[in-house]
C-alpha cells in the first residue's frame, strides 16, 4: 500500500468509513468511537498528522491519524520518544487486506525519521480480534488501563478498559514506503 498525507478532497470519503466502522462496532457490541470529528480530522489534515492508505490500483484502503505525544493515555510513559497512531480507519471493500499492518510498518520508517524510538497505539481491550491482530503485526501490550474521566480526554474513552501497543522502531527502521 501507498501512504500518503491526506487532502481535504478525501474528507466525504473519510466519513463514509468512519460510519461503516461506527456500525461494525453496534453491532459487534464494543465501545463506539464520537460521531465523526470534523474539526478534529480537518485540523489534522491541514496540519499534515492524517494519512491516507491506497491499494495498488489507486483505491483508498483507509486513514489514521499520528500524534507526536499522548500523555493523557500514556501518562509516565510518554517521554518524547514515540508517535502514536490513533483513529485507524478501513474502507469496508478492503477489509482483509492488511490496512493495519502496512499502516505500522510504514510507522517504523516514519518513527525513525524522526529520531523515535517506539510506534504506539491503543484499543479497546475487550476488541479481542484486533488485539490478536496486533501482537501478530509485532506488538506487545503494554499495559491494560481502565480510563475513568480524564479532562481533555474524548469521553469515548472513559469507563473503558484500553489496551496499550508498542513496537521498538530500531528492528523495523528501514521499512519505510
Amino acid at each position: 500500500m501507498e501512504i500518503k498525507p491526506s487532502s481535504p478532497s478525501h474528507v466525504p470519503e473519510f466519513r463514509r468509513f468512519w460510519e461503516a466502522a461506527l456500525e461494525y462496532q453496534r453491532s459487534s457490541k464494543l465501545p463506539l468511537w464520537p460521531p465523526y470529528p470534523v474539526q478534529l480530522i480537518d485540523g489534522e489534515v491541514r496540519d499534515g498528522l492524517h494519512f491516507s492508505a491506497f491499494t495498488p490500483n489507486g483505491r483508498m484502503a483507509g486513514f489514521f491519524s499520528l500524534i507526536l505525544s499522548d500523555p493523557l493515555i500514556w501518562e509516565e510513559q510518554e517521554k518524547g520518544d514515540a508517535i502514536y497512531i490513533h483513529r485507524m480507519c478501513v474502507n469496508p471493500a478492503c477489509k482483509g487486506q492488511r490496512l493495519a499492518a502496512s499502516v505500522l510498518a510504514w510507522a517504523y520508517g516514519y518513527a525513525a525519521s524522526l529520531g523515535r524510538r517506539f510506534v504506539r497505539m491503543d484499543t479497546w481491550a475487550d476488541n479481542e480480534k484486533l488485539m490478536t491482530y496486533y501482537t501478530a503485526c509485532g506488538f506487545r501490550v503494554v499495559n491494560i488501563r481502565k480510563i475513568g474521566i480524564i479532562p481533555g480526554l474524548s469521553p469515548h474513552y472513559y469507563h473503558n478498559n484500553l489496551a496499550m501497543f508498542e513496537n521498538e522502531v530500531k528492528a523495523q527502521a528501514g521499512s519505510r514506503s
